[in-house]
Parts: structure tokens; sequence; C-alpha cells
């Protein structure tokens, strides 16, 4: 039993120095939610050929999501790796993270549906159908072959 403990504990703080370590990097590159924003914009207004209007509605767009998203951070494992097992009511606990995490799963996705609604009505049908085909050739470019390997994305992401 102290092993696995020692071994979530081990995990927890390893997840937390490379969190660290990856928003210290990003701090040091100058990036930044608008930066990324303003590049986002950038790539889709060269490859989709959108005006200034559909610019601007996306660059909004784009940094309402960023809001929303540091507004309501997203909560990890970490609630289920500080409960105790020798608790006698662990398994309700256990339940209660349970049903936590599935209503955030249900936020998210939400969330997502919503944004990508969004992001159609500021599209035109036949730049939806180009968006659809490039994230279509990205996906199989990333995802064919690759036996389990991870590739480098990138830097076109929307």
């Amino acid at each position: 039993m102290k092993a696995r403990k020692t071994i979530v504990s081990a995990l927890a703080v390893a997840l937390v120095a490379g969190s660290s370590a990856l928003a210290w990097a990003g701090q040091q590159e100058g990036c930044n939610a608008t930066d990324r924003t303003d590049k986002r914009v950038e790539r889709m207004a060269r490859h989709l050929e959108l005006d200034e209007a559909q610019q601007a509605s996306l660059k909004a767009l784009f940094t309402g999501r960023a809001e929303q998203r540091s507004e309501h951070p997203r909560k990890r494992m970490a609630g289920l790796a500080a409960l105790d097992p020798n608790a006698p009511d662990y398994q309700q606990q256990v339940k209660q993270q349970i049903s936590e995490m599935q209503q955030q799963l249900a936020e998210r996705v939400q969330a997502r549906a919503d944004f990508k609604a969004s992001l159609f009505a500021i599209l035109t049908p036949e730049q939806e159908q180009k968006l659809a085909e490039m994230r279509e050739h990205k996906r199989g470019k990333h995802h064919h072959g690759d036996h389990g390997h991870r590739h480098e994305r990138s830097g076109d992401r929307w």
C-alpha cells in the first residue's frame, strides 16, 4: 500500500514539475494567449482567404474561448489521488469524483460543440469545406503509419 502511495505521489510531483516547466518555457518565448490567437487567425486567414470582418470575428471567438478556459481550468485526477483508500467512505468519495468528472466532461463537450457552431457561423460554406479538408489531411498525416510513435505537430493548428 505504501509503494502505491509513493508512486502516486511521485507521479503528482512529476506532473506539477512538467507543467511548471512548460509554462516557464512559454513565458520565456514571449508566447501568450494573445500571440497564439493572432497567429492562429493569421494562418486561417491565409489558408481560408478570410476577409477582415471574418478575421475580427475569429479573433473575438478565440479570445473568448481562451478567457473561458482560464476562468474554468480543468480539474485533473489530483482529486482522486488525494483520496485515502483506507477511509471508511472511500468508495463513496470515488463515486463523487466520478460524478464530478462526468459533469466536467459534459461541460467541455458542450463548450466545444458551441465553439464549432460559432466558428462555422463565421465561415462561408466553401471555407467550411476547405477547413474540413485541411483537418482531414492533417489528421491523416499524423495518424497513418505511426505505429504508436508520436510525431511532431505541424505549426498549423486550428
